[in-house]
């Protein structure tokens, strides 16, 4: 809606701007920012390099510095600075890799990696302005891997995120043991692709062959040298750089303003058109009224958003790690991790929500006394009541069966597991908090707040003194609260089973040649099972309002909500104050409780009768 016109000239125009945002329910808002060079320690020199690509690591130097630009082009306050990489416990990566020897290929292959790197920054060394050419671009300083000394015995963590480095342990950059591990798990063929090149599965037996078998033998015997596949794959110059144009780093945004992609009303102006509307037509005497309005405090927004998009996660702070690690004995354990939330499709969908919003007359042009005041409008959002998650620690029953022998070979592998999670939601986000009118001074002429029944750490309660009717007495009971409880069972079963019959013959030699043969039975048995339960509860909490509290020229008057109608959720009790601080008392008793017929139909709610005796158009229960 952009305009409407009135019948008698006037007009009404609408004024749009873009929304924007801080917060994402209890957390700042973050955004991605594109990683424009990287270097071993802070330099003058220009970092951005030919091609737009270069190196996580040279030979045993780690380059642990990553250079952007300025958000939005501007210099940044050191504050602003400082609040990109405040409170970030897991650093989000997303970077373009080589999975190939960028030395061997002149055309290395790029694969996107990403994963977490845990952080605990230094406000004061850990980030800084970027000098000489890149000044208008600033740096961060990242944790590096640290190898432990026996990788592939699980007595001891095979690598560990240090933030200073030492002299003796190897050092490996947080992006390159990333791709190590998804070319592991997820890419084998390229830890030699060289060599899966060139095998001929259907090849016969020939001096070409041999020398090819050689030469995969010898490479095998250099990654056992060199000390597993990661060390191999480090000794051949794998994953040693990094394309800039489309590699991003998950930082705080700095502005507290980051755009939401919907829009506000920013004004509402009437003209009146008054000139024109006279006999001669003078445009002098149009005129114009309208109101302003205003989503900063302290030069921030206080836009809070409900939540993130799922597409496009990847700047949504709830989307962090739940690490773990499949050990392997003798050999490199696969570290992964799921990404949280855990329920994220019960979470609210994406909505911004002011937490102050001022209301202001347009200033006229040239009245400089008895200018009008403002209106201050509070909000709850879900910041103040954020989604809650929890989960239960998972409990398994893991049983594992080996019979190794040479006629009889089995394999049993089965686990039961269960556990359970909570989402808890809220209907707070958008709720009037309250109204308060000031003068052209700024002093406060009157308010009206709305307060909501909260426990001693802020979360919504939902006891409240209920009044029994057949006694009259009050009882506490739980209002506006809901519960839906799912539950997933899955079970998957594979039983592989296989016979066989080897025949051995010997030659004994007693004069003629005798054969004797020996039957060998083999027998190979394989079974895998899961069984899995899950309880997934999901906790609708509402807000209960305690108490409307209103002040007007420094005098204080109350309402509260003392007691309530347990079937209905009714006010039944409720008291007021006056300006001498007396309390009045109002009942409202519902009908129901003296007339049972206009009670609530849910109490027929699948009623049956068991026999009904029906006569002339007429019925009579049994009983």
């Amino acid at each position: 809606l952009d305009s409407i016109q009135n019948p008698m000239g006037g007009a009404l125009k609408i004024t749009y701007e873009s929304d924007d945002y801080a917060y994402v329910q209890d957390r700042q808002a973050m955004n991605m920012m594109q990683i424009v060079g990287i270097t071993k320690r802070p330099v003058t020199e220009d970092v951005r390099s030919v091609g737009h690509i270069g190196n996580l690591y040279t030979g045993d130097s780690v380059n642990r510095y990553l250079y952007f630009d300025n958000p939005q082009g501007s210099y940044i306050t050191r504050e602003a600075l400082q609040r990109m990489i405040s409170g970030i416990s897991n650093l989000y990566f997303s970077a373009l890799v080589s999975v190939t020897n960028s030395e061997h290929s002149e055309n290395p292959k790029f694969t996107r990696v990403s994963g977490f790197i845990p952080t605990n920054f230094d406000l004061l060394h850990d980030i800084g302005y970027g000098e000489g050419e890149n000044r208008g671009r600033f740096w961060i300083k990242i944790p590096i891997v640290k190898i432990g000394s026996d990788p592939e015995i699980n007595n001891v963590p095979e690598y560990s995120y240090v933030s200073s480095r030492g002299t003796k342990p190897q050092y490996r950059h947080p992006y390159t043991q990333a791709a190590f591990q998804q070319i592991m798990s997820s890419y084998p063929k390229l830890i030699k692709p060289e060599e899966e090149s060139t095998i001929d599965r259907e090849q016969t037996l020939s001096v070409e062959g041999i020398a090819k078998a050689l030469s995969r033998f010898s490479t095998s015997f250099a990654e056992i040298l060199d000390g597993g596949v990661f060390n191999y794959l480090q000794s051949q110059k794998r994953c040693e750089q990094m394309k800039f144009y489309d590699s991003y780093v998950r930082l705080n945004n700095p502005f507290g303003k980051k755009l939401g992609g919907g829009s506000r009303v920013k004004s509402i102006v009437f003209h009146d058109h008054w000139g024109e509307m006279q006999l001669i037509p003078d445009k002098d005497q149009n005129f114009f009224y309208g109101l302003e309005y205003q989503y900063e405090d302290n030069h921030q927004s206080t836009g809070v958003a409900a939540y993130e998009p799922m597409i496009g996660k990847d700047e949504n702070p709830f989307t962090l790690p739940v690490n773990y690690v499949v050990q392997r004995k003798l050999a490199i354990d696969i570290n992964n991790y799921q990404v949280e939330p855990l329920g994220s499709m019960f979470f609210p969908s994406p909505q911004i929500i002011y937490s102050k919003v001022i209301q202001k007359n347009i200033p006229r042009p040239g009245v400089k006394k008895h200018a009008t005041g403002f209106t201050l409008k509070e909000f709850y959002t879900a910041k103040d009541f954020p989604t809650i998650t929890n989960k239960t620690a998972k409990y398994a029953i893991p049983k594992t069966v080996v019979v190794p022998l040479q006629f009889y070979n089995r394999s049993e592998n089965t686990v039961t597991t269960t556990q359970g999670f909570t989402i808890e939601i809220n209907d707070m986000h958008g709720k009037l908090k309250s109204s308060k009118e000031f003068d052209e001074y700024g002093n406060q002429i009157i308010s009206e707040e709305y307060i909501y029944q909260t426990d001693a750490n802020g979360k919504l309660d939902n006891y409240v003194n209920t009044i029994n009717p057949s006694n009259g007495s009050v009882e506490r009971r739980i209002m506006g609260l809901n519960y839906d409880l799912m539950v997933d069972a899955s079970h998957h079963y594979t039983k592989f089973d296989n016979g066989g019959l080897q025949f051995n013959i010997n030659f004994a030699t007693y004069g003629v040649p005798i054969g004797i043969t020996t039957p060998l039975p083999t027998i190979t048995e394989a079974l895998t099972e899961y069984r899995g339960l899950t309880f997934t509860k999901l906790i609708q909490r509402n807000g209960i309002l305690k108490e409307n509290r209103v002040t007007k020229f420094g005098q204080v008057t109350n309402g509260i909500n003392e007691a309530f109608d347990a079937a209905s959720g009714n006010v039944v009790v409720s008291s007021s104050s006056n300006d001498f601080d007396d309390r009045y008392y109002t009942v409202t008793l519902p009908a129901y409780w003296a007339y049972k017929e206009m009670g609530f139909e849910s109490q027929n709610y699948r009623l049956t009768f068991p026999s009904i005796s029906v006569s002339n158009s007429s019925f009579r229960f049994s009983n």
